[in-house]
C-alpha cells in the first residue's frame, strides 16, 4: 500500500522540524549547508529523496549563520536543538 503525507515536506524546516510559513521560508544553500556541518557535525543529507525538506525556516538560517561569524548571542547549543 502506498502511503503518501498529507503535508508536503517543505513546509517543515529542515533544522528543527517546526512549520515553517512561506514569508519564513529559505533555500538550503550552500553557505547554509557549510555552516549545518559545522554546527551538527553532520552533512545535510538526503535532498535527492521527495520525502525530506529542502527549506529551512528564516530563524535558524540566521542563528547558523550568525553562529559561524562568532556571535556571542549564539552560543553552541543555546538556540539551535534537533528534534
Amino acid at each position: 500500500m502506498l502511503r503518501k503525507c498529507v503535508n508536503h515536506p517543505d513546509n517543515f524546516c529542515y533544522v528543527r522540524g517546526d512549520l515553517t510559513f512561506k514569508d519564513q521560508r529559505r533555500s538550503l544553500n550552500p553557505l547554509f549547508k557549510k555552516c549545518y556541518e559545522l554546527y551538527f557535525g553532520c552533512k545535510v543529507g538526503d535532498q535527492d529523496k521527495n520525502w525530506t525538506p529542502h527549506i529551512c525556516c528564516l530563524t535558524c538560517v540566521k542563528r547558523l549563520t550568525d553562529w559561524a561569524k562568532g556571535s556571542r548571542h549564539n552560543q553552541r547549543g543555546s538556540h539551535l536543538k534537533l528534534l
